[in-house]
Order: structure tokens, then sequence, then C-alpha cells
């Protein structure tokens, strides 16, 4: 399944943001440990996400800026289910889903320019992204540490 494959890309992408090393082999941690729970948490996000994007499309847009965060959560606190992960990156998007959106529209160009080069362009700008996007989840993290927020919340729902 491609679900614990994009989970270890984000992984590969948060070491190398720490400045700990890029390991091929992070790629398929997901594959080695909590197999099912990657697969069920990347099963329910989609299914969050269809749900809201049939309800209007702009509310599925955003709450995949609310969810985005989860494969990083996965890492972090291996300890948490499913929802929990997905509601702890909803909890760290508060406030933070339209600093996520100008970044993502700061890539617009680059994107076009992946298009432009029939994909080609995609082997140097997808590992660009996700590692800046990576640092962006590190720096939201940082902030709610450094203001002394609880690390995760009890909240349920979407």
């Amino acid at each position: 399944m491609i679900a614990p494959l994009t989970i270890g890309w984000s992984w590969l992408a948060l070491g190398v943001s720490r400045e700990k090393g890029a390991s091929f082999s992070t790629l398929f941690k997901p594959f080695q440990t909590r197999y099912f729970k990657h697969v069920i948490t990347s099963f329910v996000m989609g299914v969050f996400l269809v749900l809201w994007t049939l309800l209007f499309i702009v509310t599925g847009i955003i709450k995949g800026f609310s969810y985005s965060l989860t494969p990083y959560i996965l890492r972090d606190q291996p300890e948490l289910s499913a929802l929990e992960s997905i509601t702890e990156s909803r909890r760290l998007m508060d406030g933070h889903k339209m600093e996520a959106f100008m970044l993502f529209l700061s890539f617009f160009g680059w994107f076009l320019v992946g298009i432009l080069t029939l994909g080609i362009g995609f082997f140097f700008i997808g590992p660009y992204f996700s590692t800046t996007y990576a640092t962006f989840y590190d720096s939201i993290r940082d902030k709610q540490v450094d203001s002394n927020e609880p690390v995760h919340g009890t909240e349920q729902g979407f």
C-alpha cells in the first residue's frame, strides 16, 4: 500500500530538516513499525477529506491543511492512535493554516517548472518542498513547546 511509503517520505524529509541525515531505510520504517496504524490513519484522513470536500471544496482544502502534519506526528508521538494523531495535527495547525497555504503558494512557480519539464523537475522540487514543509512542522511544534501548551490535546471529532 502507498500510505506507509508516503509517511516514510515525510519521515525522511523530517530527518533531513533536523540535520540527522538521510537514510534510505527511513523510507520503509512505516512498513516495519505499526504498519496497520499508518494505513488506518491514512484511510481515516482520506475519508474525512472526502467528506469535507463533498460538503464544500474550500472546506476540504482547509481541512487538508489541518491534517497535513499527521505523518510527522506519527513519527514524533507513536503512542497516539490514528484519530489522536489527526486531532493533534488539527490542533497544531490552528492559526497556521494560512501560513501553510502561503508556503504552498510560494512553491507554485516551482511546480509549474516541474510540469514544464515533463515531471523531471519534480525529482528536485519534491524533496525541496518536503524538507521545507518538515521544517515548517518543526517551527510550529517549537512554538507550541515554547508557549508551554500541552503537546497533544484530548479533544475528539473533526
